[in-house]
């Protein structure tokens, strides 16, 4: 065989060969690697805004239960208008488990 993967000459069934070049199989497209991430939801009770800073967009909540306080966005805030907390302020919320710990959603004033 010559270089290239052309080969010349007689075919093993008798008749002459002009030229045969290897063909790799095409390739299956890659799809990208599906992720799936388990989240804990849970629905907590009355609790309150431990501090919340406006210009920022973020504060905690602490939990009623006394369990490890809760991080909070400002998008995570349910409703129209604006998304902002007040210290002290008495909210409920759903806690998830964020890449650093507790985070709250679908949080409302009440």
């Amino acid at each position: 065989m010559s270089a290239g993967g052309k080969r010349h000459g007689p075919s093993p069934q008798g008749g002459h060969l002009n030229e045969i070049q290897r063909r790799r199989p095409p390739r299956s497209p890659r799809f990208p690697a599906i992720r799936f991430q388990w989240e804990e939801t849970f629905l907590s009770t009355t609790s309150q805004v431990k501090w919340f800073n406006e210009s920022k967009g973020f504060g905690f909540i602490t939990p009623s239960d006394g369990s490890k306080d809760v991080f909070v966005h400002y998008s995570a805030i349910a409703g129209p208008g604006l998304r902002n907390l007040a210290e002290g302020q008495n909210v409920e919320f759903t806690i998830e488990n964020g890449p650093k710990g507790p985070t709250a959603a679908n949080v409302k004033a009440i």
